[in-house]
C-alpha cells in the first residue's frame, strides 16, 4: 500500500562546475569547450562524483546541435560490510538537436545515458557483481519557451544561451527559459518514463 509514497522533498547534494570555452561559438558553425563538475551528497554517505569532459556545438540557422561526452570518476562514500569503497569510472553523455520556431519556442530532441563501470574498474559490491552494473539510456522531445525579462538581448536566433557563446554583447539583459519534456527509456535498467522540468535565468 506504501508502494507509491514518497519522502518530503529535501536538499541532498552540493556541486560546482566550471565551464571553459576553447573555441567560441559567436552565431553559426562550430564551437568547442571543456566541463568539470564535481558533486556529492551532504551525508557523504554515497559516493562523490569527478566529471569532465569536452562541450561539442555546431549551429547553422535554426538547427543546433550539441554533445556532451564524460567520463565520471566516483569515489568515497560508504561501503557495504567488508566491501571496499567502489572507486570507480562510468561514462555519462548528453545529447540535443534543436530547431528554433521563433525568437520564444524551440523543440529539441534530447538524450542522457550512462555507463557504468569502464574497464572494469573500481570494487564491485556484491550485489553489483550478482545482479550487474545499471547502464541508463533515455531520449525524448523537450520543448522550451524563452522570454526576456528586462534590459536589451538579441533574439534566441542570435543567442541560444549555450555554454560557448563568446560574444559579450549577446549577453546583455535578463532571460528566463523554461523547458519541459518526456524522456522514454531505452533500456530495461531505466525507468521507462522521465519528466524533465528545467528553468533557467540567464543574466
Amino acid at each position: 500500500e506504501q508502494a507509491n509514497a514518497f519522502g518530503e522533498l529535501e536538499l541532498e547534494e552540493i556541486g560546482a562546475e566550471l565551464v571553459t570555452i576553447l573555441i567560441p561559438r559567436a552565431a553559426d558553425g562550430v564551437g568547442l569547450g571543456a566541463v568539470v563538475e564535481l558533486e556529492g551528497p551532504f551525508d557523504q554517505e554515497g559516493p562523490n562524483n569527478l566529471s569532465l569532459g569536452p562541450i561539442l556545438e555546431f549551429q547553422s540557422g535554426k538547427w543546433f546541435a550539441a554533445g556532451v561526452p564524460m567520463a565520471v570518476y566516483a569515489f568515497g562514500g560508504d561501503s557495504e560490510a567488508g566491501e571496499e569503497v567502489d572507486t570507480k569510472w562510468d561514462f555519462a553523455y548528453a545529447a540535443q538537436l534543436m530547431y528554433r520556431f521563433s525568437a520564444t519556442w524551440s523543440a529539441a530532441l534530447e538524450g542522457y545515458g550512462t555507463i557504468e563501470r569502464l574497464g572494469s574498474s573500481g570494487y564491485a559490491s556484491e550485489s553489483a557483481r550478482r545482479f550487474g552494473d545499471y547502464n541508463q539510456h533515455r531520449a525524448g522531445i523537450v520543448v522550451y519557451y524563452a522570454r526576456a525579462l528586462g534590459g536589451a538581448r538579441t533574439s534566441a536566433m542570435e543567442d541560444d544561451n549555450s555554454a560557448l557563446s563568446g560574444d559579450s554583447e549577446e549577453g546583455e539583459g535578463t532571460e528566463l527559459t523554461i523547458g519541459l519534456g518526456l524522456l522514454e527509456g531505452l533500456n530495461s535498467d531505466t525507468a521507462d518514463h522521465t519528466l524533465k522540468l528545467s528553468i533557467e535565468v540567464d543574466f
